[in-house]
């Protein structure tokens, strides 16, 4: 297996991959929380100039608000679907078509979210940058990694996942594993279209993925997607 380092804080998880000349940082977000994730790079002997790809799942606040403060500090290169770029280069979170999966995370979010901040730093593209489309790609090349980026939408229309050769997978917030008190399961807790959540999970089982590492929550394995899905 690849080393992995996770860095957790607000409830999110960002993880760290090992690769050729560095690392591979997958996600970087909440506004303020710079210092904290320094902090928590510093615990793992890592420092900011060893991050050299950031692969951002999708472009919400508390998924990229830190990566214009990453690359104050390093060159390293993003790694974002098509669909996310003009959001990422806005420094805006689109909620415009998010829906909770019920009732309850919808009070949930109404309580909660006055007080979340969801514009950030817009993220400056370069050339250098990748910017995927609906197709896999394979980051074998790129960065010695066996693996590939899999656009993986329903949370948001651009969200993608990292997928390694031994079926660990990177999913960002197709899927979760948190607050599952309000009877969502591994279902995100809100997503743009939860259909193309379910064609997702399905993508990501047909594609080899057997270890789920959400953005969100402790990993699991993918069979309870497949329970899931059994029940719809």
């Amino acid at each position: 297996m690849n080393a992995l380092h996770v860095i957790s804080f607000s409830s999110t998880n960002y993880y760290l991959l090992k690769c050729n000349d560095g690392f591979l940082l997958i996600d970087a977000g909440w506004v303020g929380k710079y210092e904290k994730f320094k902090k928590g790079l510093g615990a793992l002997g890592i420092g900011v100039d060893s991050i050299k790809y950031i692969l951002l799942t999708h472009h919400h606040h508390d998924h990229a608000a830190l990566v214009q403060n990453i690359r104050s500090e390093t060159s390293c290169r993003i790694i974002v679907h098509q669909d996310e770029v003009k959001f990422i280069r806005q420094g805006t979170t689109f909620t415009g078509d998010m829906r909770q999966f019920n009732i309850w995370l919808k009070l949930l979010d109404t309580c909660t979210s006055p007080f979340i901040r969801l514009n950030y730093n817009p993220v400056m593209l370069n050339k250098d940058d990748i910017i995927v489309s609906d197709n896999d790609y394979d980051l074998c090349g790129l960065t010695g990694l066996k693996a590939r980026v899999i656009h993986t939408p329903g949370h948001s229309k651009g969200s993608i996942s990292l997928l390694l050769e031994n079926g660990d997978s990177f999913v960002g917030d197709v899927a979760m594993n948190i607050l599952r008190v309000f009877g969502q399961r591994q279902r995100p807790i809100e997503a743009e279209d939860y259909n193309d959540v379910y064609r997702s999970w399905q993508k990501l089982i047909h594609s080899g993925a057997k270890m789920v590492y959400p953005s969100h929550g402790r990993s699991f394995p993918v069979k309870e997607l497949i329970r899931i899905l059994e029940t719809i």
